[in-house]
């Protein structure tokens, strides 16, 4: 759950420099990643099952009108320097059944659960930078973001290295931080103002933790 900031509110721009490859299938919200970095600081579990497990985090941003959600864009993707294609695998140790679990096992079906294999394409694009933009505290966030050094997913692999955070003032435009010439920067309800008549849609959560299936309805979001 948000809450309010009480820190001198400013337009800023957020950049990552990357070192490393990102994988995400959704976009990267500046606003998780300040929320995960406080949670970590108050010893939060890092994931939660459900919309009541959600306790309130104040992070460093303004929150828009409604209170709904904060003033902070998804991260906008620079120049691509490379891309990469790997796979997961799993297979049942099925080699090893009968020794773990006697001369009863005579048959695996690895077409089907719990045995099933699979093998799941993840893409990595290596980026010169991803941008933020956001209404916010400087200060407090570039404190926040000190133990922010992987993005995106499986970070705990390595993925998504982070060369350096900068946090800069920059110049606000009609809409700003969260629509740009129509188009949703980042997940937004479908009546927000200055949205374009086509944006895309997707079933998604409008705030963190965007990876909870509680609390998701058709939203604008970014592509």
């Amino acid at each position: 759950m948000a809450a309010e900031h009480e820190g001198v509110m400013e337009p800023l721009q957020v950049t990552a420099h990357m070192r490393g490859f990102v994988e995400s299938s959704h976009p990267i919200h500046l606003d998780s990643l300040l929320a995960a970095s406080v949670a970590r600081r108050r010893g939060m579990p890092e994931r939660i099952a459900t919309a009541g497990d959600i306790e309130t985090i104040e992070i460093p941003l303004q929150l828009e009108p409604g209170g709904r959600f904060h003033m902070a864009s998804a991260a906008h993707a620079g120049r691509v320097l490379a891309s990469r294609l790997e796979h997961i695998h799993k297979r049942a140790p099925h080699e090893w059944y009968t020794v773990l679990c006697g001369d009863g096992v005579k048959r695996v079906n690895m077409g089907e659960e719990p045995d099933k294999s699979w093998r799941v394409p993840r893409h990595g694009y290596l980026y010169d930078r991803l941008t933020w933009w956001c209404a916010g505290d400087a200060d407090a966030i570039r404190d926040l973001l000190r133990g922010v050094i992987h993005v995106g997913a499986r970070r705990r692999h390595g993925i998504g290295r982070v060369a350096r955070l900068e946090v800069e003032p920059c110049e606000s435009w009609d809409g700003f931080p969260v629509v740009r010439d129509g188009k949703p920067l980042r997940n937004l309800p479908l009546d927000y103002p200055g949205l374009g008549e086509r944006v895309p849609q997707r079933v998604l959560r409008l705030t963190f933790p965007y990876y909870l299936g509680d609390g998701k309805e058709m939203l604008a979001c970014p592509t």
